[in-house]
């Protein structure tokens, strides 16, 4: 008698591994892919941009045009002073830009943004694309670590958390933005 229910239990733990190979460990590895790759939060990817304005809360701008005709200097600062732009500091700006991705969706519709700093901004980024185009970001306080900043694209638009390393492109003044041989 011992022997048959001993071929059923053997019977039963490989139907269940059978199971567990062909049915479990494929829908395992489906999940695992399906994980959402995050859209950067502004739209820049093959755009050509053509200005960028930086403004803090005090209303201080600075506003950088594009140049394509001058290869020495593509980027000119046009306020608060003409000057040559930085070409190295412009350009990983907009690779910051280009790469910004909101790492979590704090609401999606707010009525109120001033408990994130975003009544006024902190800082208003405007990036002109192809001359008639416009993309602009408010950039609000910082999370209680210090590690994010909150984040929106315009009135009405989810608040997002944003990496807090955005920070050292905007607590600049205008000298850290002028090019080297331009500096006083």
């Amino acid at each position: 008698m011992r022997h048959p229910s001993t071929i059923i239990l053997t019977l039963v733990v490989v139907l269940l591994g059978l199971y567990l190979f062909l049915v479990e460990l494929p829908n395992g590895d489906k999940q695992s892919n399906d994980v959402p790759v995050p859209a950067p939060l502004l739209s820049l990817a093959g755009l050509k941009v053509t200005g960028i304005t930086l403004k803090n809360s005090d209303r201080t701008e600075i506003v950088l045009t594009h140049l394509p005709d001058d290869p020495k200097a593509p980027w000119r600062i046009v306020k608060p002073i003409e000057a040559v732009a930085d070409s190295t500091k412009v350009a990983a700006f907009l690779a910051h830009l280009r790469a910004l991705v909101g790492s979590r969706k704090v609401e999606e519709h707010p009525d109120g943004v001033a408990p994130y700093g975003l009544a006024p901004p902190a800082y208003t980024i405007l990036i002109a694309v192809n001359q008639t185009d416009a993309e602009a970001l408010d950039i609000g306080a910082e999370n209680l670590d210090k590690t994010e900043r909150y984040a929106q694209k315009g009135p009405g638009s989810p608040v997002w958390l944003i990496p807090a390393e955005i920070g050292r492109f905007l607590n600049t003044d205008i000298q850290s933005w002028t090019a080297a041989e331009q500096a006083p």
